[in-house]
């Protein structure tokens, strides 16, 4: 199986998804401390082959902060 850029960039997206914001969305960011919860909210297509793992579309991030405010941020790699 190999993976392209695009895969690799998603992967790095649903690692790190504090650091993500911050780099991909500084406005955003600036209302994301280290307190304010970030889900990553997995999609997966459905493939021919069972061994074949990717995510195909975006990378939806959920973010909630204390105080009951929650937000999705979508990133189209």
């Amino acid at each position: 199986m190999t993976m392209d850029h695009d895969q690799n960039f998603k992967n790095l997206i649903v690692d790190y998804p504090r650091e993500s914001v911050r780099f991909f969305a500084a406005d955003e960011s600036e209302a994301v401390d280290e307190q304010t919860r970030i889900i990553s909210i997995l999609e997966e297509q459905l493939k021919e082959r069972l061994c074949e793992r990717f995510r195909e579309l975006d990378i939806p991030l959920l973010v909630e902060w204390l105080d009951g405010r929650r937000e999705a941020l979508l990133f189209l790699p």
